[in-house]
């Protein structure tokens, strides 16, 4: 092979452009399979945003959860705050409180009305024995 000499800029052009596409091609045949940095970022996004879409179901099942174990309605259990399982249970606590029926207290009888109708004392006393068992 014999030397020849660049002497203009179409000639030096084309040697670099040769020069460059014989690096691409051998770059391509030797990366072959290989995934792109754009590739890879496509695919570490939608990694994080599966993770992500997971936590955040694992989340409403540990809320749903930890609110049927309380007898909180599962209606409410979005409700819940906390990120720990220890959290949305002091929450769940917290809310049950006052979800809780209120026992109002029964009035105490007193068979001591002063009634005279003798139907009505024999109830008033029915119940008085009722009330002492």
């Amino acid at each position: 092979m014999e030397f020849t000499p660049i002497t203009t800029q179409a000639e030096f052009d084309a040697a670099v452009q040769a020069t460059v596409a014989s690096a691409v091609e051998e770059a391509k045949k030797q990366y072959e399979g290989w995934t792109s940095p754009e590739d890879t970022a496509k695919l570490t996004k939608e990694r994080d945003d599966a993770s992500a879409q997971n936590k955040a179901y694992e989340l409403k099942m540990l809320k749903i959860k930890t609110a049927s174990e309380k007898g909180i309605p599962i209606a409410l259990a979005d409700k819940l705050a906390g990120e720990t399982a220890e959290d949305i249970s002091k929450d769940a606590d917290a809310l049950a409180g006052y979800l809780a029926p209120k026992k109002q207290p029964s009035p105490k009888f007193s068979g001591d009305t002063g009634v005279t109708n003798s139907k009505t004392a024999a109830q008033l006393s029915m119940l008085a024995a009722l009330e002492n068992n």
